[in-house]
């Protein structure tokens, strides 16, 4: 019992670890996504703020 707990935690931490790069990834690249898309058409724009609600980043693009 005690093993099985500590590999859920270990699942666990891994997982957090996972998701935190992946935001951080996410978050980079909305970054880029946000210079880039004051001269994108508006339909990517839309494409680009619809993958950062996916990973839970928060993107707004202003014109």
């Amino acid at each position: 019992m005690g093993l099985n707990s500590e590999d859920g935690q270990q699942k666990e931490r891994r997982l957090d670890r996972l998701r935190r790069v992946i935001r951080d990834k996410a978050t980079k690249a909305c970054r880029r996504l946000r210079k880039a898309a004051r001269y994108a058409p508006p339909l990517v724009t839309l494409a680009a703020e619809g993958l950062a609600v996916i990973h839970g980043v928060q993107l707004i693009v202003g014109k």
